[in-house]
């Protein structure tokens, strides 16, 4: 994330982690794991492959 704004907020009894101005998640204080927010972002279908 070398010259990007990634940040970490304390919020009233969580802890958000931030992307420049994209909320990806809050973070599981007990398993230190990023709990996504369905808001900040699409989650984009694979695509297919085709050979040529």
């Amino acid at each position: 994330f070398n010259g990007f704004n990634v940040g970490i907020k304390k919020e009233f009894d969580s802890v958000s982690i931030w992307f420049g101005n994209n909320k990806l998640g809050n973070l599981d204080q007990n398993l230190f794991l990023i709990n996504p927010d369905s808001n900040s972002y699409k989650v984009h279908k694979p695509r297919k492959v085709t050979k040529k």
